[in-house]
């Protein structure tokens, strides 16, 4: 898992964050949590969502395709 590498802990995003990292909008994360696709998250409370840098990290190499090139 990739951590901060002055704390050693794992690093949680915003969903805006990821929204950087990828370029899928803010609005398209929240339909894939919705119909339960897509990035693993963590909800803390009613309304806190947090994903795990690593998670998308791997999620995102367990989806590439590979081309012949």
């Amino acid at each position: 898992m990739l951590t901060d590498i002055q704390t050693n802990r794992p690093r949680w995003l915003t969903e805006k964050q990821v929204a950087a990292l990828t370029g899928i909008s803010c609005s398209l994360l929240q339909k894939l949590r919705f119909k339960g696709t897509g990035f693993p998250y963590v909800k803390v409370g009613a309304r806190l969502v947090r994903y795990s840098e690593a998670e998308i990290t791997k999620y995102m190499q367990e989806h590439q395709i590979l081309t012949d090139n």
